[in-house]
């Protein structure tokens, strides 16, 4: 993409603090999903969303990019939410598994099932207003973790959270690197960041970016965990090189995440 060559190699005083790795993909990466997706909606569709959002009471949710945001906000006050964000696919394996990689007692405790949940939910005509306003604000955000590669993917370290790594010099864990380090790395707005992405789909290819099921997409992101994200130093030093590998890989995933995001969105509703 055309920002790459305008991205200069900056100083370790420039960089700006990253995120706690809880928010996925960080708050920018899961807004620039929603204004992909956003940009992909039916009129009709459009038009369902702003009024089923204008019936939320929090303060902080007023769209589509700021309901995206919405369900790492509400973790601690609902801890019970915290494993639907991801699904820990074995890094040796290759393939998603209900019994061993989507735990808790009714077996839905991963992103996995809860995004058909929510699905569900947001399609049926007699659920609550209630229940469908929260499901699409989880589903907004659940296809930006789904393709997270490191919330699909785990080596016995939650998903990279406990792989240390110096980004251009500073601590953090290769979790966050991929949450937020990689994307604030292209020094972007939102709204221009997404605008990049929705130039770069040739129109007659969104459709075949949007196919699939959620567990197909899952176990893709999991490749590109094996295959990008731990592909790391044996000194955990990572930097330009690095970078160079990955962006547009996140661009990828960021893109994917907002047309499919726009492909659920317009069939459920």
């Amino acid at each position: 993409m055309t920002r790459r060559a305008l991205i200069p190699v900056v100083s370790v005083c420039l960089f700006v603090a990253i995120p706690s790795a809880s928010y996925a993909w960080g708050e920018k990466g899961h807004r620039i999903v929603a204004l992909v997706a956003d940009a992909h909606l039916t009129p009709t569709v459009r038009a369902a969303v702003v009024a089923l959002l204008a019936t939320d009471t929090d303060p902080r949710v007023h769209s589509l990019d700021d309901a995206a945001v919405w369900p790492d906000l509400i973790k601690n006050a609902r801890p019970d939410t915290k494993p639907w964000h991801f699904v820990d696919i074995p890094r040796a394996e290759k393939h998603y598994e209900p019994m061993r990689d989507c735990p808790g007692e009714t077996g839905d405790d991963c992103i996995v099932v809860r995004i058909e949940q929510f699905r569900t939910i947001l399609k049926t005509a007699t659920a609550t207003t209630g229940a469908r306003l929260e499901a699409l604000k989880f589903l907004a955000h659940f296809l930006g973790d789904l393709h997270q590669p490191l919330h699909c993917a785990d080596d016995n370290d939650r998903g990279g959270n406990d792989v240390q790594v110096k980004w251009f010099g500073k601590k953090l864990n290769l979790h966050s690197l991929w949450d937020s380090g990689i994307v604030d790395k292209a020094g972007l707005s939102n709204a221009d960041f997404a605008d990049e992405l929705l130039n770069a789909v040739k129109p007659e290819k969104v459709a075949a970016l949007q196919v699939g099921t959620v567990v197909e997409w899952a176990e893709a992101a999991h490749l590109v965990a094996k295959t990008h994200a731990y592909k790391i130093t044996t000194n955990h030093l990572l930097g330009q090189a690095y970078y160079n590998a990955n962006a547009d890989t996140v661009d990828d995933q960021l893109t994917k995440a907002g047309l499919r995001l726009a492909r659920i969105l317009n069939e459920s509703f």
